[in-house]
């Protein structure tokens, strides 16, 4: 099994791209269904802010993330699709319970220490 991050930042992407990549709360439980509902996949989460899109992803590992989340994004959003091609990241083990814990504690965002985003992840947890 593999821990795997796939996002969009601000550090990464200019907000005019961000847009683009713009998802409903109609959107994230879609996504969350199929990414629930798929084989190589045993857990997932969706963080969505106004700066970042994040799919954290607990799955076998040969299972191809990467590709699955541009299928997703290509059915859901697919004006979004060549911003999520140019723009995300993937990031993998360790490093994304790092990245997850920068975020939380508002150590990676645009007004640091900033603390809403917190809230943010346990939503986007309660959700998953």
């Amino acid at each position: 099994m593999k821990l795997v991050l796939n996002s969009t930042t601000h550090n990464d992407c200019p907000v005019e791209q961000r847009e683009k990549l713009s998802l409903t709360d109609e959107h994230i439980k879609t996504m969350l269904k199929a990414m629930h509902e798929k084989a190589g996949i045993s857990e997932a989460a969706i963080l969505k802010t106004c700066n970042r899109l994040e799919f954290y992803i607990y799955a076998k590992k040969e299972f191809d993330c990467n590709s699955f989340i541009c299928e997703l994004m290509e059915q859901i959003n697919p004006q979004g699709l060549d911003c999520w091609k140019k723009f995300s990241k993937n990031t993998q083990g360790i490093d994304v319970v790092h990245h997850l814990f920068r975020v939380s504690a508002g150590l990676d965002s645009q007004m640091p220490g900033e603390n809403q985003v917190l809230s943010q992840v346990k939503e986007a947890y309660a959700i998953s």
